[in-house]
C-alpha cells in the first residue's frame, strides 16, 4: 500500500458546522427569537458536495411570525480551473406562509471568477423546476430559470462573509419569481 499527500485530497474532506441563535426579549411586547442550522461540506480537488437543514421560529406576543424549515444541498464539479456545473435542490416549508412544501431544483453552469482558499466568487445559470404545495390545498409548479451568484471571502483568520444571491423566475410567467439572499 503506497500513501501519498495526495491521497487524502483526492478523498476529500469534510468540514461541519453547527450554528445556533437565541434571542429573547421583553418590555412593552414580549419576543423569542430561535434558529438552528446545520452543514456539512465535502471538498475535493474537482468537486464540492454541500448538504444543509435550518429551522427558524420568531414569536412576537405569543404570536408566530416565522416558522420555517429548510433541507437541501448543493454540488458543484469542475470541468476546467474557472468552469462547472451545478446541481442544487431544496425542500422549505414554512407554516406562516401556509407554505405546506415547496422543492425546487435547479442545474447548470457555473463560472468562477476566482477561486483561492481565502477569496471565491461564482456565476450561476441554469434551468430548473419549482413546486409549491399549500395548506389550504392549492399547488403551483413550473420550469424556471436559475440565475445566482455565490461568494465567499474569509477577510480575517477569525472572519468569513458568505454570501448567496438567487433570482429564480418562472418560465411560464416571469411576474412570479423567487428572489433570495443569503448572507
Amino acid at each position: 500500500v503506497e500513501t501519498t499527500d495526495e491521497a487524502p485530497k483526492k478523498q476529500g474532506r469534510w468540514v461541519y458546522e453547527v450554528e445556533v441563535s437565541i434571542d429573547t426579549e421583553g418590555g412593552n411586547s414580549d419576543s423569542f427569537d430561535s434558529s438552528i442550522s446545520l452543514s456539512a461540506t465535502l471538498s475535493k480537488p474537482k468537486s464540492i458536495l454541500e448538504i444543509y437543514a435550518s429551522n427558524t421560529r420568531e414569536e412576537e406576543d405569543d404570536e408566530k411570525e416565522t416558522d420555517e424549515t429548510i433541507l437541501g444541498s448543493d454540488y458543484i464539479s469542475f470541468i476546467r480551473e474557472q468552469w462547472g456545473w451545478f446541481s442544487t435542490s431544496e425542500f422549505r416549508r414554512d407554516k406562516f406562509d401556509d407554505l405546506y412544501l415547496r422543492a425546487t431544483a435547479a442545474v447548470g453552469l457555473n463560472y468562477h471568477f476566482f477561486n483561492t482558499d481565502t477569496n471565491k466568487l461564482e456565476l450561476r445559470g441554469g434551468v430548473g423546476f419549482r413546486y409549491d404545495n399549500y395548506v389550504n390545498g392549492g399547488n403551483y409548479d413550473s420550469p424556471t430559470a436559475y440565475i445566482g451568484l455565490k461568494q465567499n471571502w474569509q477577510f480575517a483568520e477569525w472572519g468569513v462573509l458568505t454570501n448567496d444571491i438567487v433570482f429564480t423566475p418562472s418560465l411560464k410567467n416571469v411576474n412570479d419569481y423567487l428572489f433570495s439572499q443569503d448572507i
